[in-house]
């Protein structure tokens, strides 16, 4: 089935200039979201897709759950107009989204087994009004888990990001979601030990009264294996460099075939 990127023009303008919050623009099969009982988001820009984007949110979902439990959700923010036309049109995007998710696979039991997924955009930029909004829209008894790096993690449990304090601006989100994150060591973050310190450091209630150690079942920090550590080094900002200066072979790593075809056929990121 062909691409209607006119309905995702459609839904985003719908979104960036109405009032509605949220607004599922695709669905691997009818009504996916009303009948699921857990989501697993990945939002992020999607500038284009890559393979770390699919191989992050499969991974996420097969560490807490089965397929047959859950559902992946990609999410974009479409209402910051600085980033709306460039380097790809917000339509576009969401197109290489679809084309992402129709891209996954992975293996039970040699079975190879393909997710439900579902395309999301929103207005909202921060985690907690855009699950405020899911919620309000499938109700609390979807559980979501928004799949993060440590960097957002960090920034999530920091209390100047916050007029309040930071249990009480994120009591409603931690009530309906989950997050989970995998560790990297890096300079500004320290070692995966001291990244995998942070779940214990809440649970001994070490950062209470901002953090409440109850919190600690609800965030979810694993270290990196070898099925996620294949996906270091890929980028959007890598595939976007590497059309403009037309170097395919590495664009064909870091990037779903259907999407590769979809960049070359649309003419995308070459300016």
């Amino acid at each position: 089935m062909a691409i209607n990127i006119k309905n995702y023009e459609k839904g985003i303008e719908e979104v960036r200039n109405g009032d509605i919050e949220i607004k599922i623009l695709f669905e691997s099969k009818d009504d996916l979201l009303s009948s699921s009982s857990k989501i697993v988001i990945l939002d992020s820009s999607f500038n284009p897709p890559t393979v770390a984007h699919g191989g992050l949110a499969l991974r996420a979902m097969r560490k807490l759950y089965t397929n047959s439990d859950c559902s992946i959700v990609f999410m974009l923010a479409v209402q910051n107009a600085d980033k709306a036309f460039g380097p790809a049109a917000l339509c576009h995007r969401v197109a290489m989204m679809e084309l992402l998710g129709k891209s996954l696979r992975y293996t039970v039991d040699d079975v190879e087994t393909t997710p439900e997924f579902a395309l999301i955009v929103t207005k909202h930029a921060r985690f907690v009004d855009k699950a405020s909004a899911i919620c309000e829209k499938f109700g609390p008894q979807l559980e979501q888990v928004y799949v993060v790096g440590y960097d957002t993690l960090i920034r999530l449990l920091d209390p100047k990001y916050y007029q309040t304090t930071v249990a009480e601006a994120l009591s409603k989100f931690m009530a309906t979601s989950k997050v989970i994150c995998f560790a990297r060591p890096g300079d500004n973050w320290g070692s995966v030990r001291e990244q995998l310190k942070l779940v214990n450091d809440i649970k001994s209630g070490s950062l209470e009264p901002e953090v409440p150690s109850k919190w600690a079942a609800r965030i979810f920090i694993y270290t990196v294996d070898d099925e996620v550590n294949e996906l270091n080094g890929i980028s959007s900002t890598t595939v976007r460099n590497a059309v403009k200066t037309k170097k395919w072979d590495i664009v064909k790593d870091q990037v779903p075939a259907n999407v590769m075809e979809y960049i070359k056929s649309e003419h995308l990121y070459l300016e």
